[in-house]
């Protein structure tokens, strides 16, 4: 079944696209560049009219809004168990999900899209000015209320695990002291590893930067001993303007698109 992910590089468009691979979902990827204002082109609106992403098209039609996005895909593949069977657990991980895109989306946005709850400049001062205040209690509340560990909801891997993956990211950036946080900051270090692990192959294509190209061409394009030495590579590249250092290789599947490294699980 082909699906088509509409993204935007560092947006909350980063949780449906880690689950797509959980689910080794037949996907392709559209960029939208909100530096170009793209999201509010006629065609993108056509999309989504909001001008937002993630939007996710499927043969069923277009689905907005990323809880509903990762609900969809865990049950288009149930084999893959991202979603809780039991009625209650799957009630607990979508009121987790909606209060990330309710509340904790909105903490971090007010840092930057302030402009679209005001008009007034000192207005707007005073609510990125609240920010690192208010995503300190959206942590806190994570941690103290919703968070079971070592997974949001427990011993098992679901759809809240990307999404908090991502926040946990906007915290760090939003200036949150994340140490006052060791659940938070665990779940973090076991979604790194559980990232880090999965072994991807790529093709690399002829706008791949030349120094990012590797240097040997004994092994396979496609081998992961050339993924890897193409990641090292890509990292180096990527330290002139470095990532702060949660879920860097998270990033990889949604930023390696916009190098043009096309590459699916192995």
């Amino acid at each position: 079944m082909d699906l088509q992910l509409y993204y935007s590089p560092r947006s909350c468009a980063f949780a449906p696209h880690i689950l797509l691979y959980d689910a080794d979902a037949n996907f392709d990827v559209i960029k939208i560049n909100f530096d170009k204002n793209e999201q509010n082109s006629t065609d993108y609106l056509k999309v989504n009219p909001k001008g937002r992403v993630p939007a996710l098209l499927t043969p069923e039609g277009i689905l907005t809004e990323t809880p509903a996005i990762l609900l969809y895909i865990a049950q288009l593949y149930p084999d893959k168990n991202l979603a809780p069977n039991d009625a209650f657990l799957l009630a607990e991980a979508q009121a987790f999900n909606m209060f990330l895109a309710s509340t904790v989306h909105v903490a971090h946005a007010h840092k930057h899209r302030g402009n679209r709850w005001v008009d007034d400049k000192e207005a707007e001062k005073a609510m990125t000015a609240k920010v690192l205040e208010n995503m300190t209690e959206c942590a806190s509340m994570i941690e103290k209320h919703y968070f079971k560990g070592p997974y949001v909801l427990g011993e098992n891997y679901s759809i809240c695990d990307p999404y908090l993956a991502l926040i946990f990211r906007w915290l760090y950036l939003d200036g949150v002291k994340i140490t006052a946080f060791p659940d938070l900051c665990k779940h973090n270090e076991l979604m790194r590893g559980i990232l880090c692990k999965r072994q991807w192959r790529f093709t690399i294509t002829p706008t791949l930067p030349e120094n990012l190209m590797p240097s040997s061409t004994s092994h396979s394009s496609k081998s992961p001993w050339v993924f890897a030495q193409g990641l090292f590579k890509w990292q180096e590249w990527r330290g002139s303007n470095p990532q702060p250092p949660v879920l860097e290789t998270g990033a990889l599947p949604v930023e390696l698109h916009s190098f043009k490294l096309a590459f699916n699980r192995l």
